[in-house]
């Protein structure tokens, strides 16, 4: 049994008609009207709805179920199924036009009948899911070029605030008591916080948009894993941590965008540091495994629970919010590096164990497929 869709069937033979509504409500389908014309069929689509229609072409009116299915189109997706007692070419051409979900021959087979209606349903479910899919693409985009426009927007008057904070704190216009000094760091930091805040965004918008371009260039992956460590260095050192690396010396050039790769290293070195207990180590490694470069950063921190370790790579998850308040950060910098290692053609995975570490893993082509 197929549950109760409502069927309308659209028949100007009496007999056919009544055969055919008999055949349907055997199947289990609620057919609680037939009509005989396509002015009907549309004014009754109008009032009821239904599920789908079973329309013959050849009404003996002045609309055929052609002209009718066409109309009923104009204002509603249901689908359409033409019942026929002749195949001509002429025929089949015109109704190809109002893209009919099946085109049965009379006299209607109740196997045959069946099927098509089930097949019709399918692809009517499938269009629809294709439609909303589309819809949510546009307003994914959409919501990514807004997001990149306001970023911008707000980073000019951001660095302005930034610079002259800057400027006071070298006291540039004189002395400043403590009291200035205090709030003038606040606003420093501040500024500073909110700006990697909307930088993550805005790199989250342009690869949600298909906006962030690669530059590729033969680069020492060494340096720049010296580079990024030495960016996180301040940072390590003010919770006594102690990054050491472990290089293959087999791993020497890449090709890669240097600046997202160094941008990758530094979310990822940024968190191991962040989620450390005091005096603990990270340690990165690089190592060749084919044609792929590897690299790993593990540390002996605060870990991950099980459950929680698929929600890492998502958009604004926060997987504890205390930890969130303590840490801080926006739970965007993983979902960027993972979306710009992929970009590369690489891949990056977790492994942790809760309360004694996490082990973060990418690879990256060496060359790149382009060259």
């Amino acid at each position: 049994m197929t549950g109760k869709k409502q069927i309308l069937v659209v028949e100007d033979e009496a007999i056919t008609a009544m055969d055919i509504q008999r055949r349907l409500k055997n199947l289990g389908y609620n057919v609680p009207v037939v009509v005989s014309s396509g002015e009907k069929a549309i004014e009754k689509v109008k009032e009821n709805n239904p599920d789908l229609v079973l329309m013959d072409i050849n009404l003996n009116r002045e609309m055929d179920g052609i002209e009718a299915a066409s109309q009923i189109h104009s204002f509603s997706d249901i689908p359409v199924i033409f019942m026929t007692a002749y195949s001509d070419e002429k025929t089949i051409e015109r109704a190809k036009i109002t893209e009919p979900y099946a085109y049965m021959l009379k006299p209607i087979k109740e196997r045959e009948l069946q099927i098509n209606i089930d097949i019709a349903f399918f692809k009517h479910k499938i269009q629809k899911m294709s439609l909303e899919n589309e819809g949510l693409i546009r307003a994914s985009k959409t919501k990514s070029e807004f997001m990149m426009a306001m970023s911008h927007e707000l980073r000019t008057p951001l660095n302005s605030i930034i610079g002259f904070s800057d400027l006071l704190k070298k006291k540039e216009f004189g002395e400043l008591n403590e009291v200035q000094k205090k709030y003038i760091d606040n606003i420093h930091v501040s500024g500073n916080n909110l700006l990697m805040i909307i930088n993550d965004i805005l790199d989250l918008s342009k690869v949600e948009a298909d906006k962030i371009d690669l530059s590729f260039e033969k680069m020492s992956i060494a340096d720049v894993i010296n580079i990024s460590i030495a960016i996180v260095k301040d940072f390590a050192k003010q919770k006594k941590i102690q990054v050491i690396t472990e290089i293959d010396p087999e791993l020497d050039f890449i090709e890669a965008d240097r600046d997202r790769i160094r941008q990758v290293l530094f979310n990822i070195l940024n968190n191991a540091i962040k989620f450390s207990k005091p005096m603990g180590i990270v340690t990165l490694t690089a190592r060749k495994e084919g044609d792929m470069a590897q690299i790993s950063v593990s540390d002996i921190g605060i870990g991950i629970k099980e459950e929680d370790i698929g929600r890492l790579f998502k958009e604004f998850e926060q997987l504890d919010k205390g930890a969130s308040r303590q840490y801080g950060g926006t739970g965007l910098g993983l979902v960027i590096s993972k979306k710009l290692i992929e970009l590369h053609g690489g891949k990056i995975w977790v492994k942790s164990r809760y309360g004694e570490g996490t082990i973060f893993t990418f690879t990256l082509p060496i060359i790149t497929k382009d060259t």
